[in-house]
């Protein structure tokens, strides 16, 4: 359980951390990408508002981050002025320029046109270093995430260590005194039984008497029931390993299922039941068999008078599932998420039962341990578990 909660806590904040950190390498990239395009349109619309304002012949370059080249052309696309540049050469520029005429100027162009009453202005910047410089920058962001990453989840994984340990100390304490309490309690519990049934057998007692003495045994065994639950969940949670061999499923079912015959026989029930043979399985024996006492002693518990309860043990393809069944819908959709809870019990079970409430608990613990998974399906005339090992 606390290596669950540890496990827990360091996932959910690599998590946390590895979206903070992505959404912020994702912001400085996007914002860098944004503010570059912004300034290349800028200074391509400055250079252009400059060169129609000027009086001077022939095209005309502005000193700028962005060095941004205009070509003259004719009606007939004809250069008719080009800039000076050392950047491009004759053969270049006519060669971007056709491009540019067919719709295929490079990627790295930032392009604008537009006529004119002489013919028509082609303008453009030379993205390249921005692309280059993006480039580099989102390779060093990149690294220095995935660095920060890295750092903040081993951070998190000492961090878990030290935030869960008081956490496991109280736990841990809590255990002790549930385990401790539980052994205390039994020795006076066992005396009060005792003692009770001693006194019921001197024949001087009256009626009320022994009214009242059963109105105790009755209590003591209740109490006792659940001092004994208390002490199997506490025992559950220490466990830390579960041992697992390979066992007979099917006998080991049915050993346990047979035992609830005579049980039934008293409460006038009828126990029916469906096992396939040689179903063998890897995991704990003696967990399988406190896990389906818990379900059969709960179905036999919660069913009508006279009532059926049906346990089948199948093979599929996911793995064996065992079905424990019992008349009377004692439970609504809304409770199933409550059933597993300690101590909890509906109305209508604190009126027709006297459990302690911790059954339920304990199986959830069990399947925890064990990996398997449980299923609840209830309606109006049936309740039924269903286990997957």
């Amino acid at each position: 359980m606390i290596k669950k909660t540890r496990l827990k806590f360091f996932w959910v904040i690599s998590a946390i951390t590895v979206l903070m950190i992505a959404l912020l390498c994702s912001a400085i990239l996007i914002s860098s990408k944004i503010h570059n395009s912004i300034e290349a349109r800028v200074s391509l619309e400055k250079t252009i508002n400059a060169f129609e304002g000027s009086t001077e012949e022939g095209p005309k370059i502005l000193l700028q981050r962005y060095q941004t080249y205009i070509i003259l052309l004719d009606y007939n696309d004809n250069i008719i002025k080009r800039p000076i540049s050392s950047y491009y050469t004759e053969y270049e520029v006519d060669t971007l320029v056709a491009q540019i005429l067919n719709n295929d100027a490079p990627k790295y162009l930032l392009v604008t046109q537009k006529d004119l009453a002489a013919g028509k202005l082609i303008a453009w910047v030379n993205l390249s270093i921005d692309i280059d410089n993006f480039n580099s920058l989102t390779l060093i962001v990149l690294l220095i995430g995935i660095g920060s990453i890295l750092m903040t989840i081993m951070g998190a994984w000492f961090l878990s260590f030290w935030i869960i340990k008081p956490i496991a100390t109280g736990l841990e304490q809590q255990q002790r005194f549930i385990s401790e309490a539980s052994h205390e309690m039994k020795t006076p519990l066992t005396i009060i039984t005792t003692g009770v049934e001693l006194i019921q057998k001197q024949q001087r007692n009256t009626t009320d008497t022994n009214k009242w003495l059963d109105s105790i045994k009755t209590q003591t065994k209740k109490m006792t029931a659940m001092v004994a639950d208390l002490f199997t969940l506490s025992g559950l949670n220490e466990k830390s390993q579960v041992i697992k061999t390979e066992f007979d499923l099917s006998q080991e079912v049915l050993k346990t299922v047979l035992t609830f015959e005579s049980i039934a026989y008293e409460q006038s029930k009828d126990l029916v039941f469906d096992i396939d043979e040689n179903i063998t399985y890897k995991g704990n024996p003696n967990a399988v068999a406190q896990a389906l006492t818990i379900l059969c002693d709960n179905a036999l518990k919660h069913s009508d008078k006279e009532a059926v309860v049906e346990v089948s043990l199948k093979s599929h393809a996911q793995g064996a599932i065992l079905n424990v069944s019992n008349a009377g819908g004692y439970i609504t959709e809304a409770e199933i998420p409550l059933l597993f809870e300690r101590f909890y019990r509906n109305s209508e079970s604190r009126t027709k039962t006297h459990g302690s409430g911790l059954g339920l608990a304990i199986l959830k613990t069990l399947v925890e341990q064990n990996g398997w998974k449980i299923d609840v399906e209830v309606n109006s005339k049936k309740t039924t578990f269903s286990l997957t090992f």
